[in-house]
């Protein structure tokens, strides 16, 4: 994994060594309360499905969290090893393209997951039955990496990892969304009405990183 100071991104090569562990992570485990909350953009995907965003704990017990995309189905999935709950992002996850996600776990069971999609919650589906097994305490997480696996890791880009110890609420996920990628509401622009900026037209709807336009510096407009 690398790290770009430009874009501001952490990078990853879709190597199964390819990533970043936070090792000994505090509080991690059991059946505590937690949030993970990222900005990914894939610049391919893997044969085997797997495209792992986040894991920690023991897979060879399974007392496994996997949050990962599948290549097959365009569904992301926050798994407890062996239950697992997924929510589809509208149009699939395609390729070059920025996305926020958030996974909000307060505890009481495994599928009890909410997931939020460029600050939407999903509809959940569940499969898979009740893994045997708790979290090991303390666990190391692993970014952009399957741990406990040699299965390829993730191939792209990722911004503003978050890992709370709480179970965020809606609102706070749309909070996080709303400030964009880097925090400060400019990444990404949200278009409410028809604009154009440098000649495109950008339509209702559409989410446009503007980096590209701002001067990092002093986060000012510099041409539209």
């Amino acid at each position: 994994a690398g790290y770009d100071a430009v874009e501001k991104v952490l990078t990853f090569n879709g190597a199964s060594t390819s990533g970043v562990s936070i090792g000994g992570a505090t509080g991690v485990g059991g059946d505590k309360p937690f949030s993970i909350g990222l900005w990914f953009n894939m610049t391919s995907y893997n044969n085997n499905g797997a495209n792992s965003l986040v894991t920690f704990g023991n897979q060879t017990v399974n007392a496994q969290f996997l949050l990962t995309i599948d290549q097959s189905n365009g569904l992301i999935y926050g798994q407890f090893y062996g239950a697992s709950v997924s929510i589809p992002i509208s149009g699939g996850v395609q390729l070059g393209n920025w996305y926020h996600f958030v996974l909000s776990y307060p505890g009481g069971g495994h599928f009890n997951m909410s997931l939020y999609s460029n600050g939407v919650k999903g509809t959940n589906t569940e499969y898979g039955g009740n893994v045997t097994g708790l979290i090991p305490q303390n666990a190391a997480i692993e970014i952009g990496r399957y741990a406990s696996s040699g299965n390829p890791g993730f191939n792209g880009k990722m911004s503003s990892f978050k890992f709370y110890d709480t179970a965020l609420t809606a609102e706070e996920v749309k909070t996080l969304y709303d400030m964009g990628r880097l925090g400060n509401g400019l990444y990404p622009l949200h278009i409410d009405a028809p604009v154009y900026i440098n000649g495109p037209l950008y339509a209702p709807g559409s989410i446009l990183n503007i980096s590209q336009f701002v001067d990092d510096a002093d986060r000012e407009v510099v041409s539209s």
